[in-house]
């Protein structure tokens, strides 16, 4: 009986031990490798800065989805990536926002052209949805423009640096829309 007794607390021990050694576990996850992602903006006579900005519930934002704001303070932005760099581990997806806010008295009009990763050889595997694609976007004074990105890392390349770099330019309207108004997006504020 006694003999009995002490196997039985031996099994419990041994269970408790167990259990606590898998919620351990479950508290330290590994850290997933990677690689980060630096911007770079060229800016080809464009008076303002793009920002890169994370989102309050990415889970829900559209990639592809743009507009105007007449504040930054809204309900889908969260603060701004000031460093404009990210690390995003393998496999991960990240959405955040690219915003222009207009400090000038002009309506300005804008367009980038297509981006390039560095190094090159290693790129594969990088998707960048992003706003390169040919329209034209614009931002009234004062406002703010903001589109709704994607970076996912699906890169055998983990723990390398890439560059995303990526030419601005601005447009003058009474040069460039004569043969180019299907480009235009130029949506009213939200």
């Amino acid at each position: 009986m006694f003999k009995s007794k002490v196997i039985l607390l031996a099994w419990f021990f041994l269970i408790s031990v167990a259990g606590q050694a898998k919620e351990a576990a479950l508290v330290v996850p590994a850290k997933k490798v990677g690689s980060t992602f630096k911007f770079k903006w060229d800016y080809q006579d464009f008076p303002v800065k793009l920002e890169l900005f994370s989102l309050q519930n990415p889970k829900f934002a559209r990639v592809g989805m743009m507009g105007k704001l007449k504040s930054k303070v809204n309900d889908f932005l969260a603060s701004q990536i000031s460093s404009e760099e990210m690390y995003v581990p393998e496999g991960d997806l990240v959405k955040f926002a690219i915003v222009v806010h207009n400090t000038t008295a002009k309506k300005i009009y804008f367009h980038l052209v297509p981006h390039e990763i560095t190094p090159p050889e290693y790129s594969l595997g990088a998707k960048f949805i992003c706003m390169c694609f040919g329209h034209i976007y614009s931002v009234p004074p004062g406002q703010y423009f903001y589109r709704i990105v994607s970076l996912q890392n699906v890169t055998p390349q983990v723990g390398r640096e890439f560059t995303i770099r990526h030419k601005v330019i601005a447009i003058d309207p009474k040069d460039s829309f004569k043969d180019s108004k299907e480009y235009l997006d130029d949506r009213e504020v939200q």
